[in-house]
Parts: C-alpha cells; structure tokens; sequence
C-alpha cells in the first residue's frame, strides 16, 4: 500500500512552455502541487523567457530544457510541424533518461546527471514519451489528456459526459519574495497603465493566435453589436489577447487574418507588442501580444471588462473561462466541449454564470448585446455565481487535491519492472535505439 503520507518527487513533461491554456493548466497544476509539498521539475523542449508565464521564469518552478537543438519545422514550404513536434518530444525524452540512467560528469548526452529519481512522471500533449519513461525508467506515469490529434480533423463530434471528472483551476501567482514584489510593482503598474490607459467599456477575448480558436466570430459578433446603437456604443473596445510565435505559420497568417477583417468591418485597430509601449491610442479593437501576467490580472479584474467571449468550438476543457469566471466576468460561449461543463447559461435561471450559444455572429450578437446592458444588480448577481461555481467546483485545493490522488493511485499499482519483466524493459531499450537513430537521421535532412 503506498504511504500517503509520502511527498512524491514529481517531472513535469511539456513540449513547449509558452503562452495558452495547456499551459496555464500544467503550471497551475504544478504550482498546486508544490502548495502541497511536493517537489515538482519540468522538462520542455522550448522556453522563451519571453514569452512564457511568470511562474516558470521567476523561480517559482524548476524547469530544465532539453531537445531544442532539433528544428521546429522542416522547411517553411513543407513544415511537417507535427512530425518535429514528435521528434523533439523524443529527444527530450531521451536526454531525461540518459540524464537519469548515466552517471556523473554530465555530457552532451546526459546533460542533468547526476539526476535524482522521480516517483512519476506527469505528461501532457504528447504522450509518444510515455512508453520510454515508463518501460526504460520504470516510472509510473500521469497523463493529461487535452484533446486527441485524431478529434482535431474534420468530422469528428465531441461528447460531454455530465459525470465526468477531472475539473481543474486556477492557480495563484506564488514564489514571489519581498525583493522581487517591490522590484516588480512599479513594472506590473506600466504593464496594467499601457494595456488600459483610458476607461472604456470592454470586451475581452483571450486565445493563442491560431485559426482553430475562431477568433473571427468575437470580431463579427463586436462588428453586429456596434451597428445596432451606434452612439449608445461608441466608446466599446474589444481586446483581443493571447500567446503570439512568430516562428509559427499559423500564428502570423491568423493575426494577419484578424487585422484584414477588421479593416474590412471598418473597425480601428492596434497591436499592441511590447508591454513597455509609451501609450495605447483610442482603438475599437486592440490585439495585445504576449501579455504578460499583469496584463491579463489588469483585463480580467478592471471594473470596464464587461465579459469574456470565448469562440473555440469543440474545445478540451478551457481554462480561459474558469479564469474568467473566478474574477466575476460572465462569459460567452460556443455551446459545445469544456465550456457545457464549466458555464451555467444564464438562460436557466439565476445562477447563471454567462451565454452558450451555437456559433453564428447573430446568435453571438445578440447574446452579447444582452451581456453589455446588464444592469448594476444583475452584474453582481452573476459575478457571485460565477466565483461560487469556481470556488465550489474547480478551486486549487480540489485541483491539487485530485491530481495528488491520481498520482498515489498509479504509484499503488506497483513496480513497472517487477510487472513487465526483462523482455520489455529490453524492447524500451531498443524504443530508445531507434529513436536515436530517427532522430540522427532526421537532423541529417534537416542541415542537409
């Protein structure tokens, strides 16, 4: 029977530490952990400290890269992004582990040993690393489904069971020191004072800059809503905000996409992209770049948010609009994935946390335009709802709480080599061979 009183020494696997909702869930689900006095490292393929959450860039976490030196892509004209994607979680996978397996001095081939054994592995996204760290590590192994590849083609239906589990939440920015408060506290007021610098009623949308996020529909629906009391609405801003690449494809073509429509829609626009710039001009929407955590606590907690518009379809679980919820926004919804689970429709009665609506920009309209004239009382009405649904359902207590339960629970299934037996840990080796052979040669294509 494993001791639960035990503290675990828990890795973090996650190919790429930057700026969306698979990320603020694995360091919030970190961050929860370590509040639970556990230890907790992350192993990623890339981390631009520019482009990344405080928390894995201010000391709060521990977070090692390892694979970078594998390209993102082939070539920009035949990228085969998925495929490096693979293969960079591969060569993460395998450092870890000859980091692990291999004594000290530390190598170009161990380049963390002398490393210290976990008790699991925590894995999301890309779960081609699970076989090698459970048969060559013989480590148990926790991983987080977000979405499957095969359900993001077209044709596929997403089903939401009403009893399913595995809610998560927001964690709180945590591990700053007196020191780094006060040396951050004049950066965080620039940071809120250039995303905000005038007081107009907003609307907020935020989203990684990429197509499958139909960001396009918040900027319809804003466009619909404008036509129909021009004058009444003539201070409404929208900002749109989210994690920006601009080494990725589909990053740049959706935020060239976003600012074509716009001009089309005859809204006014601005991109915002250093959280240093000296001054935000009057603009109907504002895209910001890479906003930073004052940033995004300024734009969901400032009196002029009005709501959160969330436009995926089909999404995993989104996090976004628990966030939202948690700082007393309604939010606007497309009827179908997490969101079912997460948003009460106000619809149904008083405890309404927001809309979900199919997504069409007259539907969308006409929800939103509901959400802007809310009156004083029924704004608060549904802002104590909505931190009640969180705090009640997707708190970080319940987060940590359950994550640590799922990870007792696969210690208690025993030793992996115990159970497997010498013939598979022999096919984990060869796993690991061949890898490294892919690997070699597809380095060789890519410089050739």
């Amino acid at each position: 029977m494993a001791n639960v009183d035990k503290k675990l020494r828990i890795g973090f696997v996650h190919p790429d530490l930057g700026i969306g909702g698979a990320e603020r869930l694995v360091v919030d689900a970190a961050v929860s952990l370590q509040k639970r006095g556990h230890e907790v490292v992350f192993f990623t393929s890339r981390h631009d400290r520019s482009r990344c959450f405080e928390e894995t860039r201010d000391g709060t976490l521990e977070v090692h890269v390892l694979g970078s030196s594998l390209p993102l892509r082939l070539h920009p004209s035949f990228p085969l992004n998925i495929v490096f994607s693979i293969l960079r979680s591969l060569l993460l996978s395998i450092l870890l582990l000859l980091s692990l397996l291999l004594p000290a001095p530390a190598s170009p081939l161990n380049p963390l040993s002398p490393l210290e054994r976990f008790d699991i592995f925590f894995v999301d996204q890309q779960s081609v690393c699970v076989p090698l760290l459970r048969f060559v590590a013989g480590t148990r192994v926790v991983f987080y489904c977000h979405f499957p590849d095969k359900l993001l083609s077209g044709g596929w239906e997403v089903a939401v069971d009403e009893k399913g589990e595995g809610k998560v939440g927001r964690a709180k920015v945590g591990g700053a020191g007196w020191m780094r408060r006060v040396y951050r506290w004049p950066v965080d007021r620039l940071e809120e004072w250039t995303t905000g610098t005038f007081d107009r009623p907003t609307l907020i949308s935020l989203n990684r800059f990429e197509a499958k996020k139909n960001v396009a529909l918040a900027i319809t629906a804003f466009a619909r809503v404008l036509s129909y009391e021009p004058e009444k609405k003539a201070s409404l801003r929208l900002v749109i905000a989210g994690g920006y690449d601009e080494d990725l494809a589909d990053n740049v073509n959706t935020l060239t996409s976003l600012q074509s429509l716009c001009d089309e829609l005859d809204l006014s626009q601005y991109t915002l992209t250093s959280s240093a710039a000296a001054d935000v001009p009057a603009t109907r929407v504002l895209f910001v770049l890479n906003f930073t955590t004052s940033q995004r606590s300024y734009l969901l907690t400032t009196p002029n948010t009005l709501a959160l518009l969330y436009t995926p379809a089909n999404e995993h679980f989104g996090i976004v609009p628990i966030e939202a919820m948690a700082s007393g926004l309604p939010v606007l919804a497309a009827d179908s994935g997490g969101p079912t689970e997460t948003i009460i429709d106000m619809s149904s009665g008083s405890s309404g946390t927001g809309y979900l609506r199919a997504p069409d920009t007259e539907a969308w309209a006409t929800a939103l335009a509901d959400l802007i004239d809310l009156d004083s009382n029924r704004r608060r009405e549904i802002s104590k709802a909505a931190r009640k649904r969180v705090l009640d359902n997707f708190g970080e207590d319940t987060l940590g709480r359950e994550l640590e339960d799922a990870c007792r629970e696969a210690l208690a299934m025993g030793d992996i080599h115990t159970q497997i037996g010498d013939r598979m840990i022999w096919g984990g080796g060869i796993m690991v061979i061949g890898s490294a052979v892919a690997l070699a040669l597809t380095l060789l294509l890519s410089h050739a």
